[in-house]
């Protein structure tokens, strides 16, 4: 009898600490709902754009599906282009641009910080919302140890039908180039282009980190891994949107500065493939969606 009291006895304390561990477990993981309300020619890239800006310690890629279905494109050519009195009315070449439209997700934040708990989980959700519109392009969440990237799986083709279409990225490319950066990513995106016949140009670019970086490239993978491989090389830490341009039916490869290494001054976009008409080869949002996160 004695013996069962004292476990009694001794068992309450222990019992007790438990539950403070517990709860206080609870209350460090403690989340708030928040909701994210978009409406844009891409709205899974722009609601990236909203939730990382800024956050240095998380990289998001957003790669673009190669629009089909008219009924995904828009044309904007009287809203951007600037050369129309050079036209007869109707004549001037057509830019055109995703068609869009709203997106809304819910996500959870930390309590504390109102930081995003788990930026997987929350670009997942981003991803899974833009199924729900049944337009535009299909996405995957692919993570690795250096990003997380948002990458299309599925286009509505010509007739409207959903049909599966792997990124350009994917692309399988072999490397071996030394030059400055602006070289190698030069290098990167024919390559691509000579895998996938299709046409992808540099975009806006942090022009002055690349210039002065030199260094060799060896890849063999991914279009992404070299990429990723290069960026790394460079010491700062980047990330990209990739375009796609209905009317030039090509792709621009826009980066974007997240840090740059050794905390050196902030370096300015600027861009290094121009169109005649003064628009971005991926339509009027590729260089807006291409400011660097950390401004």
């Amino acid at each position: 009898m004695h013996i069962r009291t004292g476990v009694a006895v001794l068992s309450l304390p222990v019992a007790l600490i438990s539950a403070l561990l517990i709860l206080g477990h609870v209350d460090a993981q403690r989340t708030d709902q928040r909701d994210i309300a978009v409406d844009d020619p891409r709205p899974v890239a722009k609601a990236i754009e909203i939730l990382v800006g800024g956050h240095r310690d998380v990289i998001v890629t957003y790669e673009d599906p190669p629009y089909a279905y008219s009924g995904d494109i828009r044309d904007v050519t009287n809203e951007v282009r600037k050369d129309l009195d050079r036209y007869e009315s109707g004549k001037a070449p057509k830019v055109l641009i995703p068609r869009g439209g709203a997106l809304t997700a819910s996500y959870s934040v930390a309590s504390d910080s109102g930081v995003p708990a788990d930026w997987g989980d929350t670009v997942q959700r981003l991803v899974n919302a833009q199924l729900l519109t049944e337009s535009g392009g299909r996405f995957r969440v692919q993570r690795d140890a250096s990003a997380i990237h948002v990458i299309p799986t599925q286009i509505r083709n010509a007739t409207g039908e959903w049909t599966p279409v792997q990124s350009v990225l994917d692309a399988p490319i072999s490397l071996q180039k030394e030059g400055n950066g602006v070289e190698l990513l030069d290098a990167i995106t024919e390559a691509i282009g000579k895998v996938t016949g299709q046409r992808v140009l540099v975009g806006t670019i942090p022009v002055s980190l690349f210039m002065h970086y030199h260094g060799v490239l060896n890849a063999s993978g991914s279009a992404r891994d070299a990429l990723l491989q290069l960026f790394e090389s460079t010491g700062a830490k980047m990330s990209w949107n990739l375009l796609y341009g209905p009317d030039l039916k090509a792709y621009a490869l826009n980066i974007n500065v997240v840090a740059l290494p050794h905390a050196q001054p902030q370096i300015p976009p600027q861009s290094i493939a121009h169109d005649p008409a003064g628009v971005s080869p991926a339509g009027p949002t590729a260089r807006r969606a291409a400011q660097p996160a950390n401004n």
